[in-house]
Formats: C-alpha cells, sequence, structure tokens
C-alpha cells in the first residue's frame, strides 16, 4: 500500500514537472519567433534540447540539438557548433546510440582543440570518457577523463572537475576498484561550495555513501547517507532517490535491522518502477491532460486501457498461477525420484550386505567343513587304516583296506577343493604352489613375483581363499583361450591396497566378451572382488595380449 501511495506522488510530481517544462518550451517558441540574433536563436535550440533532456525526451532533445546545430553551421559560428556536438553526443550517449556518441564527441573534441578553449575541452573530453566507459572500453575512458581533469584545472572549472572526478570513481567502482573510486569521491567534494546546487551535494554524498556501504565500511556509508539527507528535498532525479533508498537498505540490512531495511526497500521499488516507467507515466500524464480537453474520446481510450490491463492482470495471474503448479508438480516429482533413488540405495547396500554376509559365512563354513575332512574324518579314516591287520588269509580285509584308501583320497580331494592344504602356508606359498603345477605341464611358463612386504601381511583367511580362486580362475582362462607361452603375475602392496598384475603375450579378446559370457568363471571374479570392495581392469588387444590389474582392500 505504501508503495503505491509514494509511485502515485511521484506520476503527480512527475506530471506537475512536465506542465512546467511545457510551459518553459512555449515561452522559448515564442522568443524564436520574434528573436533576430542568430546567437541567440541558435542557444533558444540548445536550451529547448536540454529541457527534453531532462526529461529523458532523448528523441525530441536531439531534434532540437540538430536543428541548433545547422543554425551554427549555417551563420559559420564555430564555437556554437562544437557545443551542439556536445550536445548530441550526450543525447546519442543516454538513447546508448554508442557509435554516433562518439563521432559527435570527436568532433567537440576536434572544434575547442582549435579554439584552445579549455572550458569546453574538458566538457569534450569528459563526453567522449563516458562513452567509452558505456561501450567498456575503461582505459580509453580513464583516459580521456584524466585530459579532461587537466582541461578543468586550466579553465578553472570546479563544477567540471567535480562531475570529471565522479566519473573517475564511478568507473573504478564498476571495474571493482572500489578503493580509487572513494578516493576519487572524495577529492571530487573539494570541488563543490556553498554556492553549488543541493542536487550536487546530495548526488555526491549519495554516491560516496553508497560506495563506502558497498565496500563494507558501513558506519562511514552511512554518516554520508545522512548528509545526502539534507538536500534530499530539492531532489527531483528519480534515479538518484533510488540508488539513495537502495544504498540505505543495504546498511540496514547488513547491520540486521531488517524492520527498517524493508522500509527503505519499498521506497528504492517505488522510485526504481517510476524510473523505469517514466514513459508510461508521461503517457499517463498526457491522457489526463487529453481527457480535460477531450472527455468522451480520452474516456473510451482510458477505459480501453483498463480493460486491456485487465486483460494482461488475469493473464499474468493466471501464467503465475500455472508457473506455481509446475513449481509444486516439478518439486514434487523431484522429491519423488529422490526418496526412490534413496531407497533403492539403501535396498543396493542391504542387499550388498546381505550377501557379503553369507558370501564370509559361506567361505568359513567352507574352511571349517575341509578342516572338519582334513583333521576329523581323514585321520580317523587313517586310523581306520592302520587297525586293519595284514594278512593274506582274509582276503576281505584287504578289500576293505583298498575302500579305505579310495575314501581317504576322496576325502581329502573334497578338503583341498573346498580350501587347498596349501594356503595353511600362507597366501603367497599356495599362489607358488599353482604355478609350479602349471610350469611342470612345460607348456607354459608362469613367473609369479612377490613383493617382500607380503610376508609382514596378515589377511583373513576368507580373503586369501578369495584371493587364491581368482588368481586360479585368471590362470585357467588363459590356459583355456590366449594361447600363450608365458605368464607373468606380480603381487605387491599399494597404498593400503593389494595389487595383483596378470600378464600374458597370448591371442589377445574383445574385452565386452566378458559381459556377454554365459559361463560362471567371469561371474564369479567379478562377484569375489566386489565383495571384497575391490576392483578389477581388464585390457586386451587382439595378438598383442592381456592385462588383468586387481586392487583388494587390506582392511
Amino acid at each position: 500500500m505504501r508503495r503505491c501511495l509514494l509511485l502515485y506522488l511521484l506520476i503527480c510530481i512527475y506530471g506537475l514537472n512536465l506542465l512546467a517544462n511545457k510551459s518553459l518550451l512555449k515561452e522559448i517558441e515564442q522568443q524564436i519567433q520574434t528573436t533576430r540574433d542568430t546567437a541567440l536563436l541558435i542557444d533558444l535550440h540548445f536550451k529547448a534540447g536540454k529541457i527534453h533532456f531532462n526529461d529523458a525526451d532523448f528523441v525530441s532533445a536531439l531534434d532540437w540539438f540538430f536543428k541548433g546545430l545547422r543554425l551554427a553551421e549555417k551563420s559559420n559560428d564555430v564555437y556554437r557548433q562544437g557545443a551542439g556536438c556536445n550536445n548530441i553526443s550526450a543525447a546519442y550517449k543516454e538513447s546508448e546510440e554508442l557509435e554516433p556518441a562518439e563521432k559527435y564527441a570527436q568532433k567537440a573534441i576536434a572544434i575547442f582543440t582549435q579554439l584552445n578553449d579549455d572550458f569546453e575541452l574538458g566538457n569534450a573530453h569528459n563526453s567522449l570518457a563516458n562513452v567509452f566507459y558505456m561501450q567498456e572500453r575503461d582505459s580509453l575512458a580513464l583516459a580521456h577523463y584524466k585530459i579532461s581533469i587537466e582541461h578543468r584545472k586550466a579553465a578553472n572549472d570546479s563544477l567540471g572537475l567535480f562531475a570529471t572526478l565522479k566519473n573517475l570513481g564511478a568507473i573504478h567502482y564498476q571495474m571493482g576498484d572500489t578503493l580509487n573510486a572513494i578516493k576519487y569521491m572524495e577529492q571530487s567534494l573539494k570541488y563543490l561550495n556553498a554556492k553549488s546546487d543541493s542536487i550536487r551535494w546530495f548526488s555526491a554524498y549519495m554516491t560516496l555513501g553508497e560506495l563506502y556501504v558497498y565496500a563494507g565500511f558501513l558506519e562511514k556509508g552511512k554518516q554520508n547517507l545522512d548528509k545526502a539527507a539534507q538536500y534530499i528535498s530539492s531532489v527531483k532525479a528519480y534515479h538518484k532517490l533510488k540508488d539513495y533508498h537502495h544504498a540505505l537498505y543495504r546498511y540496514y540490512y547488513t547491520k540486521e535491522k531488517y524492520e527498517l531495511a524493508f522500509e527503505e526497500y519499498v521506497k528504492y521499488e517505488a522510485y526504481k518502477d517510476s524510473v523505469e516507467n517514466t514513459e508510461k507515466s508521461r503517457q499517463l500524464f498526457e491522457l489526463n491532460i487529453q481527457y480535460e480537453t477531450e472527455k468522451k474520446e480520452a474516456l473510451i481510450s482510458h477505459q480501453q486501457q483498463l480493460l486491456e490491463k485487465e486483460k494482461q492482470a488475469k493473464r499474468l495471474y493466471l501464467l503465475v498461477f500455472v508457473v506455481v503448479v509446475l513449481l509444486f508438480v516439478a518439486m514434487f516429482l523431484i522429491y519423488r525420484i529422490k526418496q526412490k533413488q534413496k531407497t533403492d540405495l539403501l535396498m543396493q547396500q542391504q542387499n550388498e550386505k546381505t550377501i557379503r554376509e553369507i558370501f564370509n559365512a559361506e567361505q568359513k563354513e567352507r574352511i571349517r567343513i575341509a578342516r572338519d575332512l582334513h583333521d576329523s574324518i581323514g585321520q580317523k579314516l587313517a586310523v581306520m587304516r592302520m587297525l586293519l591287520p595284514k594278512s593274506n588269509e582274509h582276503p576281505e580285509l584287504e578289500k576293505v583296506a583298498s575302500y579305505l584308501d579310495e575314501t581317504a583320497t576322496e576325502v581329502r580331494s573334497i578338503s583341498h577343493n573346498l580350501i587347498p592344504e596349501i594356503l595353511n602356508f600362507g597366501l603367497i606359498k599356495a599362489i607358488e604352489g599353482l604355478a609350479d603345477r602349471i610350469n611342470s605341464t612345460e607348456n607354459i611358463k608362469v613367473n609369479f613375483r612377490a613383493d617382500d612386504s607380503l610376508q609382514k601381511l596378515s589377511l583373513s583367511k576368507q580373503t586369501e581363499l578369495s584371493l587364491y580362486r581368482i588368481v586360479q580362475e585368471i590362470l585357467s582362462n588363459i590356459i583355456r583361450h590366449s594361447k600363450t607361452d608365458s605368464v607373468l603375475m606380480e603381487m605387491k602392496c599399494v597404498d593400503d591396497m593389494v595389487q595383483l598384475v596378470v600378464k600374458d603375450n597370448g591371442v589377445g579378446f574383445e574385452t565386452q566378451q566378458i559381459d556377454e559370457s554365459k559361463g560362471l568363471g567371469w561371474k564369479n571374479i567379478f562377484a569375489r572382488i566386489k565383495l571384497m570392495n575391490g576392483d578389477i581392469k581388464i585390457e586386451s588387444q587382439k595378438n598383442r595380449g592381456s592385462n588383468f590389474l586387481i586392487h583388494i582392500p587390506i582392511a
């Protein structure tokens, strides 16, 4: 409500300003009709252009400036030609037509250089610097601001020095150099005196306050903003008031005084709307004027505008409603997806934990059964064999003895399949034994190297058995498919991991065939590695052998 009221007051003030300016323009047009002094005629055109310029009506401003420039060229008034070019440059710059703005600023510099006029050269170089600043050509902007300062010092132009130093502060702030921005702004204050108009005092203190607040020097910023407040009653430039209230909002917000911050933000938004809708405010006021002169036509037009606004508002409300609904739907879907992902992850983790526990239990049970077969049943069979008397008179006993021997052999074979006996001497010895058995065939040479650090390594029986079975399965695949004549195996500790490398120089294979394999060999290898939280990397090229790299955590 407060924001709407403030915006309404601003529109009313703006309307009063328009009325005053329209009255002033009528007086200028009457003077133009009656004067015969060419110099005065040119100045009147420039004056009318500046009124439109201050009202942000840059199209009309350019029209008056160009008319004045043509009169100056016709009368060969070089000084006013330069002034016209400078005015035109400023209007183009505010319209963001930067190419012609640069062109006319350069023309003004050329003219005033010929006239050796330091005062106007200060203005012209400042105009050109402003154009370069908007083009983000910062080095050129800085150079021309400094040239402008030299000319303005030579002309003893205090207000000009104030404006240029203020511009230097602004460009340094935009470049991220806040400290230099503050330095130049403080220097600019030295060129203001009691005779200067209150708007310049307000602008200087307000900008300096802004810089201090944004730089984090809150109390210095507030001091300067308070100084600016002394002149606020005479300020009609809404964009300056907008910046002033935004700086106060930033100050109070940073100080965590949120109620005061909110009040300043409401004022900032109101002035912002006023600045952004200057043309709209102008049209509203002109509609009111037209309503007084042409009531019926203006009323119809106004009603049509209200209807259009109502339609636009309805469309906007509908759009906002649709967006909000879609946003809620999207948020709900995202929440559902995340919950599902979380549930799936928990289930996967639980499944992996269950499988790992089953695997470990199975391994332990295999080890227990193997030991029971070897230590209990195997020994009992051996004792029974020893207790049988040796006699040729009882052939039945010889048969029993033969059956006992076969049973003992089968028990040892089952026990070995469950857990190789050689694992009782450690993993390294077991793999060396496996390599020796393959080497005894004289078809393939297996070279196994184990790092000395592995001798001190203490792995669980389940881990040793799994590693042994992995090596056994890989070697089995190499013997059956690779057509190699040599295999290199290396085992060592790397960063709390057991690293196993198996290489052959065989025919190689396409690694995607592993995923397509229907056999249990590779599936068992991958399952054992995953259950031990390890990883495997397989590299193979046709006729260039294969390389298997496995890492298993020690813990």
